[in-house]
């Protein structure tokens, strides 16, 4: 049992440990993340409403975006209301995050720029997509996976105009959660070891 006792603290400290330093991007693919805990597809807000906080009881707030239910048909794959970044241009444009996530997929098209997408952990940059100019066939999910997302910063470049529709995205087990697994095995132990004596 003394093993155990021992044993049990290293493998929650090893765990609380484990933080990946790079997120798995996607480019170009047909859906978002499957059954995700968060999905906001900017339902019910009228046209020309700034986003800001309106999802901040969900987790993120949104900087730079305003909904829309009125964009042109050269956005494809998408249903109005979404959210796009001109009325007037906001570049760049950014989700922010209350708690760490660790997957996150949108559907993004532009005007024909393309776009730089960088999430961040904190203030250090974790990953960049480099997405081409508009593609529009409907294959127009991005996102990042297996990672700790704090922010994520949008850039099409000067006034090129960008909508945003169908985010997804899954927050990162609490340490709290691991701590308290820990806790209760060291317990389990402690009194295993005491029945032994």
């Amino acid at each position: 049992m003394k093993s155990l006792t021992l044993f049990t603290p290293l493998v929650l400290a090893a765990a609380l440990a484990i933080s990946p330093a790079h997120a798995t991007p996607f480019t170009y693919a047909s859906a978002g993340l499957a059954s995700p805990e968060h999905y906001i597809d900017f339902a019910g807000l009228a046209n020309g409403t700034i986003i800001g906080s309106t999802y901040a009881t969900q987790g993120i707030t949104v900087s730079g975006l305003q909904a829309t239910s009125n964009y042109g048909s050269e956005f494809v794959g998408s249903t109005a209301p979404a959210a796009v970044n001109f009325n007037p241009v906001t570049n760049p444009f950014e989700f922010d995050f209350t708690n760490a996530v660790k997957d996150l997929s949108f559907y993004l098209v532009t005007d024909g720029y393309g776009a730089t997408v960088t999430s961040y952990d904190g203030a250090t940059p974790v990953e960049s997509l480099s997405i081409g100019a508009y593609f529009g066939g409907g294959d127009d999910f991005f996102g990042f996976t297996d990672t700790d997302i704090t922010r994520v910063v949008f850039d099409v470049g000067g006034d090129h105009l960008a909508l945003i529709d169908n985010v997804s995205f899954n927050a990162v087990p609490e340490p709290t959660s691991l701590a308290l697994l820990g806790a209760g095995l060291v317990g389990l132990g402690a009194l295993r070891r005491k029945r032994a004596q």
